[in-house]
């Protein structure tokens, strides 16, 4: 435990592992939430595994059922859902679309959910604090906010992001970074 305490405050955690291709390797648990124009919110829990050959993202109810997994594999997304329904096609947003009657923006949370922005599309207005953490910036049509993050490091805890009349909230409660395990604190 000295060990990960020790590592949780030194600069080899300030960013997730990458490979020579700059791919991306992470593992991250927690909770998320999205209000559509209707006003209705659905609550689900998520965990989201990133390696350099695909990404695989479960999706939970609050108690912990699963309700689907989805993956993404060489320009290739597969939705199974827990009734044993399959979807697939060429791109998540228009999979996940089909299923759930709204665009979950997949390509760009790859990035965003680690507090950076994607690096194959424009950023307009980013803002950094006191710490240069990016705190907002708005790209894809997307605008995001970072409104709390896991102590001194630039990855986030808390998510806001917004698209017209759609608005989605992710809280990470934890993180895995190669050998790292990271619980953000309350």
């Amino acid at each position: 435990m000295g060990l990960l305490a020790a590592l949780a405050g030194c600069s080899f955690f300030s960013s997730p592992m990458l490979t020579m291709r700059g791919d991306l390797y992470y593992e991250a648990v927690g909770r998320f939430s999205a209000r559509l124009e209707d006003k209705k919110v659905y609550t689900t829990r998520f965990r989201w595994r990133r390696n350099s050959i695909k990404d695989d993202i479960y999706i939970f109810t609050v108690l912990g059922n699963s309700l689907a997994q989805i993956s993404m594999d060489n320009g290739k997304t597969t939705v199974k859902t827990s009734q044993g329904n399959i979807y697939q096609g060429d791109t998540p947003e228009k999979v996940i679309r089909e299923v759930l009657g709204w665009s979950l923006p997949v390509k760009g949370l790859q990035f965003w959910l680690l507090g950076k922005s994607d690096p194959r599309s424009h950023v307009l207005e980013e803002t950094r604090d006191n710490l240069n953490r990016i705190i907002g910036f708005s790209q894809q049509g997307w605008l995001i906010n970072y409104s709390a993050f896991a102590e001194k490091q630039p990855l986030p805890k808390k998510i806001m992001l917004n698209y017209d009349e759609l608005k989605l909230r992710i809280i990470v409660d934890r993180w895995i970074i190669g050998d790292l395990d990271y619980v953000m604190s309350k």
